[in-house]
């Protein structure tokens, strides 16, 4: 007989399947605010322009973090993901409100600008990349390690 009232005696039973819409309805609606205050953003006066940062130091403060614990994995001998596509998506977010390109001027098309803003993506792809390939190549905690106890497990830290 089960005692603790917060855990259910018997599961629950599932009567019915997810949609694919209902299972990916937060990340819908998160594209939705993105690409609706990219939009805005486009339209409002250049003096607002530089508060896009703020999304870059977003991005730039989960990539830190994702630095902080993949090091503290590789001391631990524990492995801690940290946030690994996070700190891409304010990035992402950034440069698509951005109405201009940084890295190449010029052009006022709708594909001009476009097609130059893609180096834009290319180096912050890369700025994220740096973050995250070095310390996910050489400080994972390897199966090998999990499998014969040589990794630390959450019970002996």
């Amino acid at each position: 007989m089960n005692t603790n009232p917060l855990r259910p005696s018997s599961p629950i039973p599932v009567l019915r399947k997810l949609t694919l819409l209902q299972e990916w309805r937060e990340v819908v609606y998160f594209a939705f605010i993105v690409l609706g205050t990219s939009v805005l953003v486009w339209h409002l006066p250049p003096t607002i322009h530089p508060y896009l940062a703020a999304w870059l130091a977003l991005g730039f403060l989960f990539d830190s973090l994702s630095a902080f614990y993949y090091t503290l994995s590789f001391i631990k001998r524990f492995h801690m993901s940290g946030f690994p596509l996070i700190g891409f998506v304010f990035y992402l977010w950034a440069w698509l409100a951005y109405p201009k390109s940084i890295l190449i001027s010029g052009g006022d098309g709708f594909w001009q600008i476009g097609l130059q803003k893609l180096p834009d993506l290319l180096a912050l792809a890369a700025f994220h990349a740096l973050f995250h390939a070095p310390f996910f190549l050489l400080f994972r905690v390897t199966k090998r390690e999990i499998l014969h106890g040589h990794a630390t497990t959450p019970s002996n830290l």
